[in-house]
């Protein structure tokens, strides 16, 4: 154990304890103590768990252990040793957990998943290799409030987020900040980081209304498509990348609204080429050229599009030829 006045480092490992008090060590002290969960060995006889963990000074506990199979459990006689924060856990191999007695959810290896240790849960692991954190609720709920209101959250590992936030974890964990400045920038960019893939699946998703932040995004995006409706690569990928979300959060806002990512670009497009067919005098650009600097990689698609839009083909509203307004 290293123990300075910034940063307290643990390391432990049951080879360091005789054979016989290992099981104590285990559950009275990595489980009880540290983790606040209860373990139970499939094989009492055989256990072998490493952890090392570094806990800065605003109280961010990060760590990884290599556990043998087992059971876990959070039951609710532990619930009153006074914690209430969030346990973040990223396993090597899939898993069941249960949480306030609801159905088990799935949770596959590498996904990162967010439990509130103010609720019961329990789950059952193969031998594996467990990166995780606890971070405080005042902090992570201030960034995510619908955090609070949830037993657990769930982000999958393809979630372009949950990589940056696992990977800082690990640097912070294997390289401590040195001074007081340092760690609670430190502390400060992780909370960031769980609250931008956080915010990637769950903020304002309540898919029964709307919200002031939702809306919000919602335009930003739809100005972000109007300045590039003439790229044909804009995709909802892209967009989902400017702005630090996932493309099925992306989705999620346009279904709100009644329509989708895909067709509030088409129609934006569509407007773009009817007006330019209005005003620009026949011969200064063919159909083809504007239907290309409009965003549409295909002519035989926009003109279908086209005409299911507006009941007209391209040729025939070039030729009422007037100062239209934009539809």
């Amino acid at each position: 154990m290293n123990h300075t006045a910034l940063t307290l480092m643990l390391r432990l490992s049951t080879n360091d304890v005789p054979r016989r008090q290992r099981m104590d060590f285990v559950h009275d002290f990595v489980a009880r103590h540290f983790l606040g969960l209860e373990f139970i060995p499939f094989d009492v006889d055989e256990i072998h768990v490493e952890m090392s963990a570094c806990v800065l000074p605003g109280g961010t506990t990060l760590g990884s252990c290599q556990y043998p199979p087992m059971r876990g459990a959070r039951p609710r006689w532990l619930l009153g040793d006074g914690r209430d924060g969030y346990l973040l856990t990223v396993h090597g191999c899939d898993h069941e957990v249960a949480v306030d007695g609801r159905p088990p959810v799935k949770i596959a290896a590498g996904d990162i998943l967010i439990i509130n240790q103010s609720v019961p849960f329990s789950f059952e692991l193969a031998a594996t290799m467990v990166t995780g954190a606890t971070l405080a609720p005042n902090r992570l709920g201030t960034l995510v409030p619908r955090a609070e209101r949830q037993p657990y959250l769930h982000i999958q590992r393809s979630a372009p987020e949950a990589a940056l936030a696992v990977g800082y974890a690990d640097l912070l964990r294997a390289n401590p900040p040195a001074d007081v400045k340092a760690a609670r920038i430190a502390e400060d960019h992780l909370y960031d980081l769980v609250a931008l893939s956080l915010g990637s699946q769950y903020v304002d998703m309540d898919q029964r209304g709307s919200s002031p932040a939702g809306n919000a995004r919602l335009q930003l995006i739809r100005q972000d498509i109007e300045v590039h409706l003439r790229d044909p690569d804009l995709n909802v990928n892209t967009i989902a990348r400017h702005h630090g979300v996932t493309p099925r959060y992306v989705q999620l806002l346009f279904e709100r609204e009644g329509t989708t990512f895909s067709a509030f670009l088409r129609d934006r497009r569509l407007a773009l080429a009817y007006n330019r067919l209005r005003r620009e005098p026949t011969g200064r650009a063919s159909i083809a050229t504007i239907a290309y600097d409009c965003g549409f990689p295909d002519l035989s698609g926009f003109n279908r599009a086209f005409r299911k839009r507006y009941g007209a083909t391209p040729s025939d509203v070039r030729a009422t030829g007037s100062h239209g307004v934009t539809p």
